[in-house]
């Protein structure tokens, strides 16, 4: 038994061994393998519990690694720094702002990391705000796109204005094409038509311009409500969306308005437009994309702002990060009497308007015929017909619900 003790003892302590070399040269992913080990025969083990958390961190496994550093205790004073980055990473700003202020308190001006913690501190600060009041916002498509071909995701009508490129800036017309706003050297600019051409540019004033980059322009119907987007240290990170709106009694701008989750994030987000005859949005993000492409999100427009408040902490977190959210059906998932949403992904009570409610066919021929039989169609060629539109009707609906599935 003396000899089988020494032996296991001789195997933990060169697992322990090759786990410290593994972390010690970064090798993380490695690393993983024998600190899941050792944190699995030893859970009390404060320095296994610390450095798994940091090798779950550095492999992206977040959660994970925010349960390993909470279970690894005090002891370790970076902890606290590693464990507020991922608070402040999966939204749960109150308890990164906390966990932050704790590790500033073993570190003064001088420290290496004094700059980026205070910092991270004002970032989770804004991002405890803005939690209290995301958008419900209901989404019905999404597409990546190349960055220099994003504006092909935007499908305004006539009413609501045009966005194109000029320069390689966007700019916006308005619908009666008299009015002009433009990006240029960072700054936003406005023309008014004359007759057959445009006047000189004017600088919008403050606080529309200011000690950052403007651009991405979009004018609501009203002429008076302005989106654009920002580079503002005042942001979340990036670029942020911005609302303001124009004054008419005395000729200014109010202080833009950040407009907060879900549509802005640590990353860029920009180019916020509305159809509100149709009443839709989108808005660009290269959250979770490669460099050179860019994530258009659109969604159904809200007459008034919708906070979300009946659900969860943790589903309101994923919202503002996009990573879950109240699909709207789309129109092929409106057919028949029932509608399929998100939660029926097997399409279960799915009817398209050929079926009745007795399993038989409903073709409607004109305002008074309606055939609940394939036999009743005199011809063969007709029979047949209709047998490919009942069938092409069902193969829709099984695509579009697969495509949901896959988005």
């Amino acid at each position: 038994m003396f000899l089988i003790l020494l032996l296991v003892t001789g195997v933990r302590a060169q697992s322990a061994a090759k786990a410290d070399e593994l972390f010690q040269a970064q090798q993380y992913r490695e690393a993983l393998v024998q600190y899941e080990s050792l944190a699995k025969s030893h859970p009390q083990n404060a320095l296994y519990q610390y450095r798994l958390a940091r090798c779950l961190q550095e492999t992206g496994r977040k959660e994970e690694a925010i349960s390993r550093f909470e279970a690894a205790g005090e002891r370790y004073a970076l902890r606290n720094f590693y464990l507020g980055k991922l608070y402040a990473e999966t939204y749960r700003f109150e308890e990164a702002v906390n966990a932050l202020e704790k590790y500033l308190t073993n570190i003064d001006e001088t420290h290496e990391r004094y700059e980026e913690v205070t910092r991270l501190v004002t970032y989770a600060k804004k991002g405890a705000r803005y939690i209290r009041r995301v958008d419900d916002i209901r989404v019905t498509d999404s597409v990546t796109i190349k960055k220099d071909r994003f504006l092909e995701a935007y499908r305004l009508t006539g009413e609501s204005g045009r966005l194109s490129m000029e320069k390689g800036s966007v700019a916006y017309t308005s619908a009666r094409e008299d009015r002009k706003i433009i990006e240029r050297n960072g700054m936003l600019l406005t023309c008014q038509r004359l007759l057959d051409e445009w006047s000189a540019c004017d600088t919008l004033p403050e606080p529309v311009n200011g000690d950052y980059k403007a651009c991405f322009p979009f004018m609501m119907a009203d002429g008076v409500t302005l989106y654009f987007a920002t580079d503002s240290e005042e942001g979340l990170g990036g670029y942020d969306i911005y609302q303001t709106r124009y004054n008419n009694q005395n000729d200014t701008w109010l202080t833009p308005e950040n407009i907060g989750f879900p549509f802005n994030s640590p990353a860029n987000d920009y180019m916020y437009a509305v159809d509100e005859q149709h009443g839709a949005g989108w808005f660009a993000t290269d959250r979770r994309t490669t460099s050179d492409s860019v994530r258009v999100y659109k969604f159904v427009l809200n007459e008034n702002k919708q906070v979300l408040r009946d659900t969860t902490d943790q589903y309101i977190r994923m919202a503002a990060q996009l990573l879950d959210f109240r699909r709207e059906p789309t129109s092929i998932e409106k057919i028949g009497e029932q509608v399929v949403t998100g939660d029926d992904s097997e399409g279960h009570g799915a009817k398209t308007e050929s079926e009745s409610e007795g399993g038989e066919i409903e073709l409607v021929i004109n305002d008074s015929t309606v055939y609940t039989s394939a036999d009743e169609f005199r011809s063969e060629h007709a029979r047949q017909l209709a047998a490919e539109y009942i069938m092409t009707e069902m193969q829709i609906v099984e695509e579009e619900q697969s495509l949901q599935e896959q988005r």
